[in-house]
């Protein structure tokens, strides 16, 4: 007699439970962009987003409990009430964060707790802004009227030296120190230029002190938020546009709006503009974050996408926060955005993608084959006129032969298509092993 195993065996039974396990713990598409919302602390009604860590994966701000009260999240803790009032800044690691409170500066770490730091000598009121990559040095304003003359001051903290003024632009006793290098060498911001004047964005070193970075044409006034790991492009906002500048190009417009913070090689600003949070970059332009997620495939909140309150240092992670649906509280959370050749997507529908057949982008598995014109995972298009074997400019060179090749192409993709491509090839080993199971078992002992 032969014994056949039918679905009901307890080996069966076992195999269907891991083929179902692996199911449910599968994203709802293999998409590599994603969002993850930060939640609202217990009491508390709204919360914002100011600064992310180099990772990504610390954020701080603060959230109206019956008051502001600052605070820290993390992928692996979540949301931690902390002493600082207002966040401002976040250390490369994520330990080290500062922020202002009712007119004293901080410096928060988990060990040492909320440390005041003092204003300069004679001064009455301090903040804290920003802080550099090992979190050793803070910048901000000292506020006060020595001598009986008002200044409010741009300063830099350090603990051996405490606060020190970087001083002004000529002809007035007004700036601020909003950003700030990895190396804390250099320190951008605004300031006065003359008497009752529009503020002007500077850059400042120890050796050449404090610069005007000028105005973009028709503005009459500028202002710099933040700067690149090694101070050699600073972005920020002049007559009502998002600018980025450098000392070989100067200040170039982004579009409307503010940019508030910028990627660690200086390519990529975030900010906020007519349609909400936007990222900026060479190949994309400005976009906004919203639409980005939406078109990957990402499942949106009800609330929208404000403004952007941070970045990572790979310009990949984006602090953003906005009103919700009802126009009434706060939300917030962190977005990432991934470049075209490590999507998992096949964006120019040439039957390719990725510079590793998706694998990167779904746990490991391809989904189908590479794509030619994704020569690096950070390659910002997936551009078909690169690997078709057609000449298609005409200058006699084929492919990545053509210098062109190895830039990125303005080329817009086709819109992201669902499916279960992704979701099958994992589980397909499962349902695999149990059909080989099955028929082995079935030609079993005869009894």
């Amino acid at each position: 007699m032969e014994r056949s195993i039918t679905m009901g065996s307890s080996r069966d039974r076992r195999v269907l439970v891991l083929v179902t396990i692996a199911i449910a713990l599968l994203p709802a598409t293999s998409r590599a962009a994603w969002l993850t919302e930060i939640g609202v602390p217990p009491n508390c009604s709204s919360i914002f987003t100011a600064a992310l860590s180099a990772d990504g994966s610390t954020a701080v701000g603060f959230a109206d409990c019956d008051g502001p009260r600052g605070f820290r999240w993390t992928r692996a803790s979540g949301v931690t009430l902390i002493g600082v009032t207002f966040p401002k800044g976040v250390s490369a690691d994520g330990a080290v964060v500062v922020g202002a409170g009712f007119g004293d500066a901080f410096r928060w770490t988990e060990t040492s707790g909320t440390v005041r730091l003092a204003p300069i000598p004679g001064d009455d009121y301090a903040e804290a802004y920003a802080v550099s990559g090992d979190g050793s040095v803070v910048v901000g304003m000292s506020e006060g009227a020595p001598e009986g003359s008002f200044r409010h001051q741009a300063s830099r903290w350090t603990e051996a030296e405490g606060m020190v003024g970087l001083g002004f632009l000529a002809g007035d006793t007004y700036s601020d120190a909003l950003g700030i290098s990895a190396d804390g060498a250099v320190v951008v911001g605004e300031s006065r230029v003359g008497a009752g004047s529009q503020n002007n964005a500077f850059r400042w070193t120890s050796g050449a002190g404090m610069v005007a970075l000028g105005l973009l044409p028709g503005a009459t006034e500028s202002i710099a938020y933040a700067t690149s790991d090694d101070g050699s492009v600073v972005v920020g906002s002049s007559g009502g546009q998002a600018f980025r500048w450098t000392a070989s190009d100067g200040m170039t417009s982004l579009g409307p709006g503010a940019a508030l913070a910028v990627s660690g090689d200086g390519s990529v600003v975030v900010g906020d503009g007519p349609n909400g949070a936007f990222a900026w970059d060479a190949v994309h332009g400005m976009r906004s974050v919203q639409d980005a997620l939406s078109k990957a495939g990402v499942d949106l909140p009800a609330w929208g996408f404000g403004s952007a309150g941070g970045v990572s240092s790979d310009g990949q992670t984006i602090g953003v926060w906005g009103l919700d649906d009802q126009g009434h509280f706060y939300r917030t959370g962190v977005a990432n955005l991934r470049p075209d050749c490590s999507d998992g997507i096949d964006n120019d529908g040439d039957g390719k993608l990725d510079f590793d057949g998706g694998a990167s982008a779904n746990h490991g598995v391809a989904l189908g084959p590479a794509d030619p014109g994704c020569p690096l995972a950070d390659a910002a298009p997936e551009n078909p006129q690169c690997d078709d074997g057609i000449d298609n400019d005409g200058n006699g060179l084929v492919d990545f032969a053509d210098p062109k090749c190895s830039a990125a192409w303005p080329y817009w993709e086709k819109a992201p298509t669902c499916g279960l491509g992704a979701e099958l090839s994992l589980v397909m080993p499962l349902l695999i092993g149990l059909r080989r199971a099955r028929g082995t078992r079935s030609q079993g002992t005869k009894r």
